[in-house]
């Protein structure tokens, strides 16, 4: 599992270079502050941890099982958003040829 995590971070990382200079018009600097943002976010998200393990149940913003769903439900569109973005520009940008779609079964 960690090894398709990593390529998939690889995968965006390139795909977010593309973004970044053909829809945004970002110089190499622009990508890398991009590439440093999500750096940023990946050192933070591991201390918020200890602060958020501090909330008991009863503390906690949604701390009911249809809360809990909800809260899924908005991970879930999230996680199709991506996923549907990063279909739709490896259709775009990538060649039919290199993605697979030249190939056929013989």
């Amino acid at each position: 599992m960690q090894g398709l995590a990593a390529l998939a971070v690889g995968a965006t990382s390139a795909l977010l270079v593309v973004l970044a200079r053909n829809a945004y018009g970002l110089s190499g600097t622009g990508c890398g502050l991009w590439l440093s943002a999500i750096a940023a976010g990946a050192l933070v998200g591991p201390l918020l941890v200890p602060l958020l393990a501090r909330i008991s149940a009863n503390q906690a913003v949604i701390n009911s099982g249809v809360g809990g769903a909800g809260l899924l439900g908005l991970y879930g569109v999230n996680t199709s958003s991506g996923m549907a973005a990063y279909q739709t520009m490896v259709q775009r940008e990538v060649p039919s040829g290199i993605r697979g779609a030249g190939v056929r079964a013989t």
